[in-house]
């Protein structure tokens, strides 16, 4: 069902109307296959997302939702074999070591990441070497807000392709060990592990949930 919200966050008191998907979700950036696209709604820049494209930046998110949800959808490799490849995420540009978690539900087999300088997330592989892709989605609860001083934050997220059978994989997430996480999140990055490419036709979305 598509609803048509009035206002919102567009600023200098607006009152244009903006279609969404849903009444509790905004979408305000999204891979595109050229450059120099804007979101019309939040006015944030799209990322470019090619065929062999490693790094997907989101930067200057804008802090007016409470929460975040990202969606990876049709997500695969552009590199020619049957292996599979994770999607690599970090925070505000955070790579230093021992700052994040990775869990993931023990149903095909369990991978966890500890103290590592990235969140590794779902396996993607080529589509022409196993006729499938991924999909998946995060949330991220009070992205604009720093933690109180707990130098924590904790997220959650699911990933589903046909090589981990009929169930979606769950997952949780963490970046702790630092003031730098008790702040405001500004900055998404999805880099793909050993320098391999994503596949055309992946999409990455991210949508604010909630005004502040």
């Amino acid at each position: 069902m598509t609803n048509k919200r009035f206002g919102g966050t567009l600023g200098s008191g607006s009152s244009s109307v903006v279609t969404q998907n849903n009444s509790s979700y905004v979408l305000i950036a999204e891979t595109m296959p050229t450059a120099g696209t804007k979101n019309a709604f939040s006015g944030m820049t799209n990322p470019v997302m090619i065929d062999g494209t490693n790094t997907i930046e989101f930067a200057d998110i804008v802090q007016n939702y409470r929460d975040l949800r990202i969606v990876f959808d049709n997500m695969g490799h552009n590199t020619s074999n049957g292996s599979g490849y994770r999607i690599m995420m970090t925070i505000n540009g955070d790579t230093n070591s021992n700052r994040y978690y990775s869990r993931v539900e023990n149903r095909d087999g369990t991978w966890n990441t500890d103290n590592t300088n990235y969140i590794y997330y779902g396996y993607m592989y080529r589509p022409e070497n196993t006729t499938w892709t991924g999909s998946g989605e995060m949330y991220i609860p009070g992205y604009s807000k720093t933690r109180g001083g707990w130098n924590s934050r904790s997220w959650w997220g699911h990933w589903h392709h046909m090589n981990i059978s009929a169930y979606t994989q769950t997952m949780a997430f963490d970046y702790y060990n630092s003031a730098d996480a008790d702040k405001a999140i500004t900055k998404l990055t999805f880099k793909v592990e050993s320098d391999v490419g994503y596949r055309q036709r992946s999409k990455i979305s991210l949508y604010g949930i909630g005004a502040v």
